[in-house]
């Protein structure tokens, strides 16, 4: 997975995306294989805790513009439009609950936004099935 994940949409994200992907991970010296250890279901949200995920996810949220410069806050403007591109913009709306989320460590930062961030999709992703594919994604 990447959110950096496998959220590619349009064919020039997904090539922006898998080179951002690619120099973080070279940056951060991170191997690929730890998204084999990201998962996501109804039930329950696995995400690697360890430090060289959180630098990744650092280096791949400034990179992509959902994390500010100085790595203190979280530029959701940017974040929702790039969902906005998967999910239906009025019930993205369910992510703003997590603009709440503050730490002064962008790491912890992004990390916990990751978590909010794949708890509510995964809900979205839930009501697919009773609302119908149209509904939820473009």
């Amino acid at each position: 997975m990447y959110f950096c994940f496998n959220l590619f949409g349009p064919y020039h994200f997904e090539t922006s995306v898998k080179k951002i992907i690619q120099e973080c991970l070279d940056e951060v010296k991170m191997d690929r294989s730890i998204f084999n250890d990201v998962a996501v279901s109804n039930d329950a949200i696995i995400i690697p805790q360890d430090d060289i995920y959180k630098k990744f996810l650092v280096c791949s949220y400034k990179k992509q513009g959902f994390l500010s410069s100085d790595g203190k806050r979280m530029v959701y403007e940017n974040l929702f439009e790039f969902l906005g591109y998967y999910y239906n913009k009025f019930l993205l709306r369910q992510l703003e609950v997590c603009k709440r989320i503050e730490s002064d460590d962008p790491g912890e930062l992004c990390f916990k936004n990751l978590e909010c961030i794949l708890k509510v999709l995964s809900g979205l992703k839930s009501l697919s099935t009773n609302m119908g594919e149209n509904e939820i994604a473009r």
